[in-house]
């Protein structure tokens, strides 16, 4: 185990034993993966430091460095000697997002925890709106909805989940949620290692551990639509190497589902994964590596899942319209063999170089 990061404000703290809900001594921890996040880290924590009703003797701000290397731990230890009773930072060498959040379960001290991305931030009342949203219910996940702030300031989208069954899956990120600790460490809920979906699998596997969830009519968290970001450029790409990855997600969303893997929940939602991957990378894909993914992501679907029948084609109640029409569409194209000449339309390869 890594060392905490030394603060020069005294001893160490020693860590609490890992993976013991018995250890908690905080009512929520948040939990804030940190790789070179420099540029807007401070904006983040301080909207975790200006939470109304929740003091923050209650409070873990859990700061996990991912072996930057720009400034951000020097922004953690000015945080730490700052508000030492509620902000902490580890460190250890780089290893990734989904295996540093996977250390944040297992170092929280709180009773809860909330995941918050180092770009983002969050309403003033955001985690006093969740906290007693879980207590009074006693759910093991209680989730809101989200809105998508650019640069100028401006909100592209908001989105609210529904009460519905499947509009779990319709916001798979680990934020805008809150989950028990005990509940994530007594079922092994952790977040998969992988190019894609790290949150997806997390979130699948409690769809499948508890129906025990809790919605909450609320937008409180705020994902920045960075136009520089690793999230809005990384999957752009259809070869080979790209699709790898993702055929691995699909099989670790079939295993994580368990026994609703076949339900038409989870049938639908591996082909709406299915598709929107190939909408979103292979736009800037050449034509044939669009035919070849396509052809490689389909055929995997079919041998798992089967056909779905023309009304479970119409999505489960809480999806959206334009999901709907969307995934509609693919599979007409796909069944009229109509790949090739939807690719050379849709395809806008980027010039190499």
């Amino acid at each position: 185990m890594t060392d905490e990061v030394d603060t020069g404000s005294g001893p160490r703290s020693a860590p609490l034993p890992a993976n013991d809900p018995a250890s908690s001594t905080k009512k929520l921890t948040v939990i804030v993966p940190v790789y070179n996040g420099a540029t807007y880290l401070a904006r983040c924590l301080d909207s975790l430091l200006a939470q109304e009703g929740f003091p923050s003797d209650d409070l873990e701000i859990l700061l996990l460095d991912d072996g930057s290397t720009d400034s951000s731990g020097t922004i953690i230890d000015r945080y730490h000697q700052a508000h030492p009773q509620c902000v902490r930072g580890l460190q250890h060498p780089n290893m990734g997002v989904a295996a540093t959040r996977n250390r944040g379960i297992d170092e929280a001290r709180g009773v809860y925890v909330m995941f918050v991305d180092q770009d983002d931030w969050v309403d003033s009342t955001y985690c006093r709106t969740f906290y007693d949203a879980i207590v009074a219910s006693g759910a093991d996940v209680a989730y809101g909805g989200y809105r998508r702030p650019d640069e100028a300031g401006r909100v592209r989208v908001t989105v609210t989940p529904g009460r519905d069954f499947y509009a779990r899956f319709i916001v798979v990120a680990a934020w805008a949620k809150i989950h028990s600790r005990a509940f994530l460490l007594e079922h092994g809920v952790r977040f998969l290692s992988n190019k894609y979906g790290e949150d997806t699998v997390f979130t699948v596997a409690e769809i499948a551990a508890t129906s025990a969830w809790q919605h909450i009519d609320y937008v409180g968290y705020n994902w920045f639509f960075n136009t520089a970001s690793v999230s809005n450029t990384s999957q752009q790409g259809l070869t080979p190497d790209d699709t790898a990855p993702l055929l691995t997600l699909l099989n670790e969303i079939r295993g994580a589902a368990a026994a609703l893997r076949d339900t038409v929940e989870v049938r639908y939602y591996l082909l709406r994964t299915i598709v929107f991957y190939l909408l979103f990378s292979g736009r800037h894909s050449t034509p044939r590596d669009f035919i070849d993914a396509q052809s490689a992501l389909f055929h995997w679907y079919k041998t798992h899942c089967g056909a779905l029948s023309a009304r479970e084609l119409m999505g489960p109640p809480g999806e959206t319209t334009q999901a709907r029409m969307t995934i509609l569409a693919m599979v007409i194209v796909d069944r009229l063999r109509l790949t090739t000449l939807f690719a050379r339309i849709y395809c806008r390869p980027q010039p190499k170089g």
